[in-house]
């Protein structure tokens, strides 16, 4: 899938009238990582658990191509536990104010820990049909969703199969027609089940349809396909948006805003939506007024200037 940014979502699952105060002690620092062999090669895909001590919450991360892993957390001690295919192993580790850093090592073999491989589907596609779609995500990249439409269901009446296309078809209906973006999302995964991205696109339409523990359940999978895909990070913050879990929230909106290949704006209106939760409304109209200044002429200014307005109100 590619042209992501201009598929995403902006969803507002709370009510920033109701935010009115920030909760006292409730401090949120970085949690940053490495999983690599015991050759020091780092380790992609790795999955990393976290499990509060105190109150048993769970919640979990996949390493990036460089071993690495980055997490917004509550001070406290944690339950940490990295697993691989073959290995595991957990440490207790504290989690306080100023830099937070682990290091793991597990005896596996360099590289990615679960590499995906291209399914037949994905292999053979006509060139007509990737002639059209590569035309799709060109006219995507110059915010001509209409024109990109045609050219994904021309690609895929040439190659029904075409998983990249019916994907993206579905991403491109998520808004308009949700029941016809689920049918899309789930087709594709029936042609290509180790696909990690469609898994996002179809977690993306669950959160859109109000379907959180579906689509928190469907972006274990998918992240564990794609590990390095940031849009997945970005589809679990949103669901767990929804879900009122705003630190697990932060937490994944910070690993996809690193592994973003660009800054996009929308990123500060989860944020926003994310510290709104947290009762911290001096960073959330510090975000809005950030998307303001890179975004002037955005698609969200209208409802950005409606949510600072009654942020400052209160």
């Amino acid at each position: 899938m590619n042209a992501e940014g201009l598929m995403v979502a902006v969803l507002v699952c709370t009510s920033v009238s109701a935010q009115t105060t920030r909760v006292p002690g409730r401090f949120f620092v970085q949690l940053s990582g490495v999983v690599h062999n015991i050759t020091r090669d780092p380790l992609q895909g790795v999955h990393v658990e976290l499990k509060s001590l105190k109150d048993g919450a769970k919640f979990s991360v996949y390493t990036n191509s460089a071993g690495l892993f980055r997490y917004a957390l509550v001070e406290g001690v944690y339950r940490l536990t990295a697993k691989s295919r073959t290995q595991k192993m957990s440490k207790e580790i504290r989690v306080a104010d100023g830099m937070n850093w682990v290091s793991l090592t597990l005896k596996e073999k360099p590289g990615r820990v679960s590499p995906p491989v291209a399914s037949v589907v994905r292999v053979n596609v006509p060139a007509e049909a990737r002639s059209a779609f590569e035309q799709a995500r060109d006219e995507l990249e110059n915010n001509d969703p209409a024109a990109a439409a045609r050219d994904v269901d021309t690609a895929i009446a040439l190659y029904p199969h075409y998983v990249e296309a019916v994907t993206i078809r579905s991403m491109l209906e998520r808004d308009r027609d949700p029941r016809r973006a689920l049918a899309d999302a789930e087709q594709a995964i029936a042609y290509d089940p180790e696909y990690g991205e469609g898994y996002v696109a179809l977690a993306s339409v669950y959160t859109s349809l109000g379907k959180f523990d579906d689509a928190v359940r469907t972006l274990d999978r998918g992240i564990a396909l794609t590990p390095g895909f940031w849009m997945g990070y970005y589809e679990m913050s949103r669901a767990v948006l929804c879900m009122q879990d705003y630190a697990v929230a932060l937490g994944y909106l910070e690993i996809s805003s690193d592994l973003a290949p660009k800054s996009y704006p929308f990123f500060h209106i989860t944020r926003a939506d994310v510290f709104a939760g947290l009762h911290d409304n001096s960073a959330a109209i510090n975000e809005l007024e950030a998307y303001l200044t890179e975004a002037p002429q955005g698609d969200q200014v209208s409802q950005v200037k409606e949510k600072l307005a009654i942020l400052k109100s209160q």
